[in-house]
């Protein structure tokens, strides 16, 4: 009929179905039994996902002005729906998780979770290597691949010491030497019009 099946999720820990059909998620047992509808909010979900006793799933782009999405659904403990993400250029169609709560838990308790840790750009939780299953408070601040963290261990050096500009018809790479195995060449953030022939770079003014 007008059934529409979009994307199936196997909870193996508690042997549930779950699926999307019409833009709403359903469950039953691995047998087909106990079919339930759940709640899935305002979202209209396509592609679908469970792990550790969370449910995941998507939202197309083409269903809201803010562009594509993911949301979240805490099976264990109940409560509200949460957005994980969304905007403009996000698309998600099909997906799959593995996000093992201890992880979730370490995100939600360390450093990071309380004003980005100070950290200027990234912020990473750092994982309790003596104890895997515990939960981790530790934290350490990241930059862009290329860029340094300056003697603060939070802020970036804007600027990289040593690199090279690369001229690449209507825009410029930058190859930074600064951080050992990171030398990736990035577009800059200019726009072009026309092609790159020649270019020069004011070391004093940090002007091209």
């Amino acid at each position: 009929g007008d059934q529409k099946f979009e994307d199936i999720a196997v909870d193996h820990k508690n042997s549930v179905l779950y699926w999307t059909n019409n833009g709403n998620i359903y469950s039953s047992d691995l047998n087909g039994n106990n079919v339930t509808e759940h709640e899935s909010g305002s979202s209209i979900p396509s592609g679908i996902s469970v792990s550790d006793d969370v449910l995941y799933w998507t939202q197309k782009k083409a269903e809201s002005p803010d562009g594509g999405a993911i949301y979240s659904f805490d099976l264990g403990s109940g409560g509200s729906i949460s957005l994980v993400l969304q905007n403009e250029s996000l698309d998600p169609l099909d997906m799959s998780s593995f996000v093992p709560k201890k992880i979730v838990d370490s995100v939600n308790n360390s450093g990071c979770s309380n004003n980005n840790g100070e950290c200027e750009q990234f912020c990473f939780t750092v994982p309790n290597v003596k104890n895997t299953m515990a939960v981790s408070t530790s934290y350490k601040c990241a930059c862009t691949t290329g860029y340094k963290l300056n003697s603060d261990n939070s802020s970036c050096l804007n600027t990289p010491l040593k690199f090279l500009l690369i001229g690449q018809k209507n825009y410029i790479d930058i190859l930074s030497f600064d951080v050992p195995g990171e030398e990736i060449p990035l577009p800059l953030p200019i726009v072009l019009s026309g092609i790159v022939d020649n270019f020069a770079y004011d070391a004093k003014n940090r002007l091209i």
